[in-house]
């Protein structure tokens, strides 16, 4: 069986991460894999198998050899190296390697520094991108060597039947529960979303929102909530803070709305979409492509809550509309997005880059 080492930044929750935690953890992939992380965090330890913790922010000759043994001695394959970590750091280390070696792009911030992009590019076998949308923003063409690999969730976690979440926060089952999570920072736009409640309630819409996210941005917060509390919107708007346990709440919830300045995969949409929660998200480039141009969401224009409002007002009406939307969107997105099809696509590239490497040896 072929070895495969994922090397990461913090071992703490991010979507890189997780999706990185979630592959090593399948038991029944057709590849073994081991992760390097720089930073400890609470998605792994170093008691968990395959893992080891290496300090990639500050290279020493010891910490470079530490890593060609480890790679050696574990006889590794495939090196795949994600974008969470700066990748030129990894040049002592991989220099001369007889592996293969993958780059991840998670992000924008690669894009931003030219030279390191040039680099990273030339250096690796393969680059893949979590999405075509993102992918187009660093190249707009290219060779095999660059493609789109959508991140993989594991479809078990959002196979909820019930939750508590209503009794949590007493809303009957008769009444509609919308969300929205994502932490208040300049990616999101919940500003938007409350703009578009206001106007629901303005047309006597009963309802109950809640706002699942971390303040990272404390004005940004504290302006939607200003703005909830000015137009009497806080007895049906309620802001939930960092939860651990999203799955349930997507599970309580009748409608999922999303609102994202920018965006390069769209997890939370997924993952929204995998509960079989019905969807209503902007219409940014990345979320046409993860719902295949709106034939598994509901698509409304980007900062215009006028739209957002006709959208939600549109399936809270429509009652059977809303529920198969929901379920034709976890059909999709279990099929299109799941940890299985990622990684099946995954061994698909290890396998191709290997015998590119045989065949070269061989001549």
């Amino acid at each position: 069986m072929r070895k495969t080492v994922h090397i990461i930044g913090a071992s703490n929750f991010g979507g890189a991460e997780i999706l990185v935690r979630d592959l090593h953890q399948k038991k029944d992939k057709p590849f073994e894999s081991f992760i390097l992380y720089h930073t400890e965090g609470d998605l792994l330890k170093e008691e968990d198998e395959n893992c080891k913790k290496v300090s990639f922010n500050r290279l020493n000759l010891q910490t470079i050899r530490d890593v060609r043994d480890y790679i050696r001695q574990n006889e590794i394959d495939v090196v795949h190296v994600h974008s969470v970590i700066n990748p030129l750091k990894l040049l002592p280390v991989l220099m001369f390697s007889k592996v293969r070696m993958v780059f991840t792009v998670h992000g924008y911030s690669l894009n931003s520094r030219i030279i390191n992009k040039r680099i990273t590019f030339q250096f690796f076998n393969s680059v893949l991108f979590v999405s075509k949308t993102l992918k187009d923003a660093y190249i707009k063409s290219g060779n095999e060597k660059y493609s789109v690999l959508y991140n993989g969730i594991d479809p078990a976690k959002f196979a909820l039947t019930s939750s508590v979440i209503r009794e949590e926060i007493f809303i009957p089952e008769d009444k509609i529960l919308m969300g929205f999570v994502g932490n208040f920072n300049t990616v999101r736009d919940q500003l938007t979303v409350c703009k578009a409640l206001k106007q629901l309630k303005e047309q006597g819409i009963d309802f109950t929102f809640l706002f699942v996210g971390a303040a990272h941005i404390p004005e940004l917060y504290e302006a939607c909530y200003s703005y909830c509390e000015e137009h009497n919107l806080l007895e049906n708007v309620k802001f939930f803070g960092s939860r651990s346990d999203v799955p349930e709440i997507l599970a309580a919830l009748d409608l999922f709305v999303y609102s994202s300045n920018h965006d390069t995969f769209g997890i939370a949409v997924v993952e929204a979409m995998m509960s079989g929660t019905p969807v209503v998200v902007n219409d940014l480039d990345v979320f046409k492509e993860i719902t295949n141009e709106g034939q598994y969401a509901r698509l409304y224009k980007t900062k215009d809550e006028v739209s957002l409002a006709e959208n939600i007002n549109h399936l809270i009406q429509n009652t059977e509309e809303r529920k198969e939307l929901g379920l034709r969107g976890k059909q999709w997105a279990e099929k299109k997005y799941s940890i299985e099809a990622h990684i099946h696509q995954l061994n698909e590239l290890y396998t191709e880059l290997l015998a590119k490497r045989t065949a070269k040896n061989i001549h």
